[in-house]
């Protein structure tokens, strides 16, 4: 029996799942089938958002992965796989094998945890890409990762742009409603009901009433705090509103970390600024790296406004990152700011600066759906610490200069 707040989680799921779909795909759903540790209540929610008759699902236990062949023999093709399952995952994916080449998108949940003896995220992305699939939401929850993924065939060309101009909407709006008084704030707000999708609205409204409950330590704080989320160009399927790190968990992070006042920080995926303005006093430089150019002109603004005079923000892409630069750099932050290949080779690139130059590096990682990736660099980095706070955590890793 599943408890009403894990019930919520699957609804949410659920939600996701019908967004990605409609929004950005061509796919007509006409079968299902869930792979899942508990009872069919997913299946029961995915159909009735499809409109999927009963005869077209099918339902089976990860108890009972001997019958898995019954998928292909009832199946010829198949619109959407769920699979929901704590340590079974990769088993599963390896017993459906070129079974996949037949199914046109896959909702996958798979473990976090680094001491599973589940394959991690990291390698299901993998064995999902080589299949032609493509990823369109990934979400992190209590160890676990909730990852969308289609067929390429089946994604909207427009996809993309209607994306970009979505954040840029949001972005303005949020920025606008930081700079307005309190009567302009209730104009915007009440704009907002008019404005947008009941999605895009009650997303926003809870961000701002997130917002409303932070005591800020002075005035120029607030300006940071709501952002819109990052416009991965890589991937593309983020399109969420959110806020900028808790100001007593990102405290909470940093206060053990023993800062040399000569050190660089870069910020990768820095957004408004946030993390920059809190932590510049402590630091020679800070560096902020963001793809969007309309949040790079807001960092900008946000932190000259503050009277920070030590930083600078790149509005490029992180793969253009040059090495020789990051050997300037002790303290990366990291917001969980992109997925897959992209986050690997940023990962890849600090290695090979230490290489390159030898010296104290810190990896400060917010919402860390990729750990494992820094994690597999056991012999270079250490996980020294895990601040968390509810659902969310940031983790820190540690390389200590080679003696």
């Amino acid at each position: 029996m599943i408890t009403s707040c894990e019930k919520e989680n699957l609804k949410h799921n659920i939600d996701i799942i019908k967004h990605s779909i409609k929004k950005y795909t061509t796919l007509q759903v006409k079968n299902i089938v869930e792979i899942s540790d508990i009872d069919d209540i997913c299946l029961e929610y995915l159909a009735d958002g499809f409109f999927v008759k009963n005869e077209d699902t099918l339902y089976l236990s990860t108890s009972e992965l001997g019958r898995i062949s019954v998928i292909p023999n009832r199946f010829s093709t198949l619109d959407l796989l769920k699979i929901d399952s704590s340590e079974k995952t990769w088993e599963i994916l390896n017993l459906l094998g070129d079974y996949l080449d037949n199914v046109r998108s896959i909702h996958v949940k798979c473990s976090h945890d680094v001491s599973e003896t589940e394959k991690i995220f990291e390698d299901v992305e993998e064995f999902l890409k080589i299949k032609g699939f493509i990823i369109l939401d990934i979400a992190r929850y209590r160890g676990y990762s909730y990852s969308m993924w289609i067929k390429s065939e089946y994604l909207k060309n427009d996809k993309k742009s209607r994306f970009t101009a979505n954040i840029s909407i949001i972005s303005s709006l949020c920025q606008l409603w930081l700079n307005s008084g309190n009567l302009s704030r209730k104009f915007i707000e009440n704009y907002l009901v008019k404005l947008f999708k009941k999605k895009y609205r009650n997303k926003f409204l809870d961000y701002i009433n997130q917002f409303k409950s932070i005591k800020c330590e002075n005035g120029d704080e607030e300006k940071f705090l709501l952002i819109a989320s990052r416009d991965d160009m890589h991937s593309g399927q983020f399109e969420n509103i959110g806020l900028a790190p808790s100001p007593h968990l990102l405290k909470q992070a940093f206060c053990d970390i023993q800062i040399d006042k000569s050190w660089v920080l870069l910020d990768a995926g820095c957004g408004t600024g946030y993390v920059l303005y809190k932590l510049h006093n402590q630091f020679k430089r800070v560096y902020g790296y963001e793809i969007n150019s309309e949040l790079c002109k807001i960092a900008r603004r946000n932190l000259k406004q503050a009277g920070v005079k030590n930083f600078e923000i790149f509005n490029k892409n992180i793969n253009e990152i040059d090495i020789e630069f990051l050997t300037n750099i002790n303290v990366f932050y990291l917001y969980n700011p992109f997925i897959g290949e992209t986050f690997k080779n940023f990962i890849k690139k600090i290695v090979e600066s230490i290489a390159l130059k030898d010296r104290p590096v810190y990896i400060v990682y917010a919402n860390s759906t990729y750990r494992n990736t820094v994690l597999r660099y056991n012999k270079i980095f250490n996980l020294v610490k895990t601040s968390e706070q509810l659902n969310y955590s940031i983790d820190v890793f540690f390389h200590n200069l080679n003696k």
